[in-house]
Formats: structure tokens, sequence, C-alpha cells
């Protein structure tokens, strides 16, 4: 992918940090994307929850339900011990088999090819309509399951590594980060570009640029980043390796969680 010219320098700025990290990063495997019903199991799950959590659930899940529209007909106390682990397990009890159940009152089945063809900002606006679906979870929806839409999946980490970098506000929240940056991606970013950019800055975001310290001695991005302090020419620390387990992909680095939170290729959306 070359390109050199962009009409905004923030787009310039996006795609060099891209590069950075995919020059660090390394070569991130292609995962097996669900069908739209499920990525919305295992996004809803994944909302403030780490991946190997929301994954252990959705599989009880889909384990325990011989489909998706049996378990639209299951009782929260049906569904509530098999997603103890997760975070809000009681909300999600009642509010995923009444989110399969709205699919299937307004559409007939649990297919959702339908979105597909729509425009993704209206696309984005149906998802939303339903009770517990957000931008975050309604983007996964649309990226990383089998519709690969361009939407962009901002979760805290990315929503703070973007503000450190100045390209978006502390005060923004996800629904109005994404339509300040999805106008500034490069024109030639396709669905797996822009989930490839989500999971590495996540991956920045999980391993040295924390919540409440940065390790901007060892980040790729230091020299860009205004925010940048303590800086050295040290990147030795930060991940080179290719990530074979896309559902833990960060168990090798040596910084923060070992796993990731959410969960899309990687990560299935959602973080603490």
């Amino acid at each position: 992918m070359q390109t050199t010219l962009f009409q905004d320098p923030r787009t310039e700025t996006l795609f060099e940090i891209d590069k950075r990290l995919a020059q660090t990063i390394g070569r991130l495997d292609k995962r097996h994307r669900l069908e739209p019903a499920h990525q919305l199991v295992l996004s809803m799950l994944g909302n403030r929850t780490y991946d190997y959590q929301s994954r252990a659930a959705y599989e009880r899940l889909v384990k325990r339900f011989s489909s998706l529209e049996v378990l639209s007909r299951a009782q929260p106390n049906e569904v509530l011990p098999l997603i103890e682990g997760v975070n809000f397990a009681e909300v999600k009890a009642e509010r995923i088999p009444a989110a399969l159940d709205y699919i299937i009152s307004s559409q007939g089945d649990l297919r959702m090819d339908f979105l597909r063809d729509m425009p993704v900002c209206k696309a984005l606006t149906w998802l939303s309509c339903i009770n517990g679906v957000g931008r975050k979870v309604s983007a996964a929806v649309l990226n990383f399951s089998t519709l690969a839409r361009p939407a962009l999946v901002l979760d805290s980490h990315h929503l703070r590594v973007l503000s450190r970098l100045g390209l978006i506000s502390q005060r923004h929240n996800a629904e109005k980060a994404y339509g300040l940056l999805m106008p500034l991606l490069p024109t030639e970013w396709n669905a797996e570009d822009i989930e490839l950019h989500h999971v590495r800055i996540k991956i920045l975001g999980q391993q040295l640029c924390h919540f409440s310290h940065a390790l901007c001695h060892q980040c790729p991005l230091r020299e860009v980043c205004p925010s940048a302090f303590n800086i050295s020419s040290d990147k030795s620390n930060f991940v080179h390796a290719p990530h074979k387990d896309r559902m833990r992909m960060t168990s090798a680095l040596p910084f923060g969680k070992n796993d990731t939170e959410g969960g899309s290729v990687h990560t299935s959306s959602g973080q603490p």
C-alpha cells in the first residue's frame, strides 16, 4: 500500500501511525470471521470484558443452545450460569436473547444479509436501535463479521491513544470520535485494513500506552506523538513476533495484561 499525498494532514498522521505499528508489531494472522448474529453475541459479551472470558462464555452458549434462534427464546436464568465471569453478566443475560429476538421479529431470521447492502452509516444506526448495542458493538458486527464492512471499532484503548496523539479530544466518546475519524482514514483502506488498524492501536494501548502511565521510551510512535516523554531509542521490549492466537494475541508481550479485551479478529470488541 503506497500513499504519499493526503488532503488532510491528519490522514497522513493516521497512515504514518499505522505504518510504524505494522513495521514494529509484524504480521497479524487472518482469523475466521463469524456470521453477523454470532459476532453480535460475542461483541455484546465482550463489552468491558477480556477476550478469554467473553470467548469462553460465547462457546458455552453455542454448546448449550442448538442455534441462536433457540438462544433468542431463552430466559435470563438459563443464560446467566453460562456467561458468569463476564462483566455485567445479569444485564447481558437479558439483553442478548432480547437482541436476537428483536432481529428475528423485525427481519424474519438472523441472517442479517440486508446490512451488507445498506450504507454503513444506516447499518450502524439500525444496529444501534437494539437495546445494549452502542457504536462500538455495532461497528464490530459490521467490520469483524463476514459482512466485512468499512467501520472503525473504537474501544477505550483506541480513544486514549488517539487522544494522546492529538487526533481527538479526551472528551470524545466512541460515537463522536467515529464521526471525526472515519472521514480521515486513507481512502484506499478496505475493511481488513481498518480492522488491522484497530488491532494495532489496541495492542499499543494495552502494552505501552496504559491508562495510568505510558512507556513512551519504548513506543514506536514517540517521534510523532505530542504527548511523548522519556524518549529513548530502546524498542527491544515491544512486540516483533507474529501473533498466532488471534483471541489472545498479546500473551507473548512483556507488558500489560496477557489477554486482549473484547475480541475482534483478534478481539471481540470491548474492554474494562
